[in-house]
């Protein structure tokens, strides 16, 4: 029995966080759903850009994945941003446009976090530190200060008074209120270093309390809470916004100001893709002892088939048409429950030979051709509770992200998240044939196991 080398391949799954503090930018996350953890904090995308170019509405974040460049200086640090759609009407067959992958990149020596050396957390979290001494000096408050500042971004990462995980404490930071405005601590400081530290606080963008991206809108009447589109203040006054607007004591952190729109939050956590066993092709003579076993064991799936007429040759034939599928099948069942799928610079594993994307376009900034970065996996879906049959709803078979090879910096412009680029395939069960075997009601997955059985063989 051989094993094929599957070197390089990391796959990530999907495990409720044990502390979702943790995934917060100081701790340069992999993870699904929820407010997105910037990686560079002072320029954000503008909420247009986030717009679906289908519906024109905000898209929400889907995931996102940190993946540095140890031979690029300029990718010390480097995560890839993933936001889609929630209109289902926009999510047509193998149609990208529903989806936005944005990347940032950062050099070890930044503003935003410490050069120190990395910190292992559990023996297997890259972690870095928040920088405040330079984003404070940047902003240009005086490292003598000794204000207590907080902002969304960076606001969770210090709830837990006993844990410091290496962040920079020569500025004591408090806790901040759910709206997203800045508490100050007026006692520690005079009017002069108030207004210096209001100052410097304003630096970081204020983010739009249902999605976490830019919001540059305020709330008319309160001025408290931002929100990066029409849309998402309908959402958050429907949400509850509406019974404390305008009172002087907002509500605690908490309450459900999204909406449901977002996705539910899940930590990704990666490992090698394990071999994968091998076994020589069977002869005729085998696969039809396969057969005979399965129709003496299970004589009624052979007269549901018929019930609805359609024959064994059919399912044989039509499995064989479909091997790119069957062959996604079979490399995926050593760990069915992977989301993702990472191998800078390698292969996608295709699930249809239908738009295999043969022509991926350079980056549009430094010319430079695109190579794949991951793909996301159809189980994505069953945990974000997207698994629908409907003809219209949120759905893929794959979700290939391709990336500028030489990851470009941010340029003269300093736009410091890029666009990439992204292949979506649907499933081949969405094809004629596997169309007719799928909406079957008689047949069962016993027989659909029998049929990748019965042909895989041929998979090579």
């Amino acid at each position: 029995m051989a094993y094929i080398n599957l070197e390089d391949v990391e796959l990530g799954f999907a495990e409720k966080p044990e502390v979702p503090n943790k995934l917060t930018s100081s701790y340069f996350p992999s993870k699904i759903g929820g407010k997105p953890a910037w990686l560079h904090l002072l320029t954000l995308p503008h909420p247009e850009d986030l717009f679906c170019e289908k519906c024109n509405k905000p898209r929400v974040f889907l995931l996102q994945v940190y993946a540095p460049i140890g031979h690029l200086p300029h990718c010390y640090h480097r995560t890839l941003f993933v936001f889609c759609c929630k209109e289902p009407s926009c999510h047509t067959r193998n149609c990208n446009k529903s989806f936005l992958v944005l990347r940032c990149n950062l050099p070890q020596a930044n503003s935003f976090y410490t050069a120190e050396s990395s910190e292992i957390l559990n023996g297997d979290i890259h972690k870095k530190a928040l920088n405040v001494d330079k984003l404070v000096e940047k902003a240009g408050l005086a490292k003598s200060d000794t204000t207590q500042i907080v902002h969304p971004l960076v606001q969770e990462d210090f709830q837990d008074e006993n844990v410091t995980h290496g962040i920079n404490t020569s500025l004591c930071m408090s806790d901040a209120n759910s709206t997203g405005s800045l508490k100050v601590e007026e006692t520690t400081m005079g009017g002069q270093h108030q207004a210096e530290a209001v100052k410097c606080i304003s630096k970081l963008p204020p983010l739009c309390v249902v999605c976490g991206c830019s919001g540059p809108k305020r709330c008319a009447k309160c001025q408290c809470v931002n929100y990066c589109s029409r849309e998402h203040q309908v959402i958050h006054w429907k949400a509850g916004h509406k019974r404390y607007c305008g009172n002087e004591k907002l509500p605690t952190s908490g309450g459900a100001e999204d909406g449901g729109l977002l996705f539910e939050e899940f930590e990704i956590i990666t490992e090698p893709e394990p071999p994968i066993k091998t076994t020589p092709e069977k002869s005729e003579a085998e696969r039809m002892k396969v057969y005979h076993e399965f129709v003496k064991m299970n004589p009624e799936k052979l007269e549901a088939v018929k019930m609805d007429n359609l024959t064994l040759d059919d399912v044989e034939k039509g499995v064989k048409k479909d091997k790119q599928f069957l062959s996604f099948k079979k490399r995926i069942a050593v760990e069915p429950d992977q989301v993702i799928r990472y191998q800078r610079g390698g292969e996608p594993l295709w699930i249809s030979r239908e738009n295999m994307a043969d022509k991926i376009p350079n980056c549009e900034r430094c010319g430079s051709r695109r190579v794949f970065e991951f793909q996301v996996m159809p189980q994505l879906l069953y945990h974000l509770k997207l698994d629908s049959t409907a003809n219209h709803s949120i759905d893929w078979g794959m979700l290939a992200v391709y990336s500028c090879e030489s990851s470009c910096d941010s340029g003269p412009d300093s736009v410091f998240y890029q666009p990439e680029f992204t292949v979506k395939l649907m499933e081949c069960c969405n094809s004629d044939f596997f169309s007719s075997l799928m909406k079957s009601s008689s047949l069962c997955s016993s027989l659909g196991n029998w049929v990748i059985l019965m042909c895989s063989y041929s998979i090579r």
